[in-house]
């Protein structure tokens, strides 16, 4: 039992002697974290020249639209009148669904045994 631990003590000092590094955190310079500052600084600004561009082309996009005619959300008379006529179709349908006895809905017994809920099962 002893000759066993003391085994493994050795083999665990051996292992961590033989790794040589300790662990630690990634060192960097300072120019290389001067760098990579430099670097989100210029992607920030980029992003935000991008988002501007973006709001400018927007904006003319819908001045065009404006000047051109085009509409946006508008529906013809023909459009109007087919929604409504599904919609009155729709509630006809409901109607006829709220004349159905609420006895219909309930399960109804097809007199096939062969499926059950109860557990007195024979084989």
């Amino acid at each position: 039992m002893q000759r066993t631990a003391l085994t493994a003590a050795a083999l665990v000092i051996g292992l961590i002697g033989a790794s040589g590094n300790p662990a630690s955190a990634q060192l960097m310079t300072k120019p290389q974290v001067a760098n990579l500052i430099k670097n989100v600084e210029n992607g920030v600004d980029e992003f935000r020249n991008y988002l501007e561009k973006r709001g400018d082309n927007a904006k003319d996009n819908a001045s065009t639209a404006k000047a051109s005619g085009r509409r946006k959300g508008t529906a013809t008379e023909s459009q109007k009148a087919a929604a409504s006529n599904k919609k009155d179709d729709l509630d006809d349908a409901l109607g006829d669904l709220k004349t159905i006895p609420g006895d219909a809905f309930e399960v109804v017994d097809t007199g096939d045994e062969a499926v059950t809920d109860s557990p007195d099962c024979s084989l």
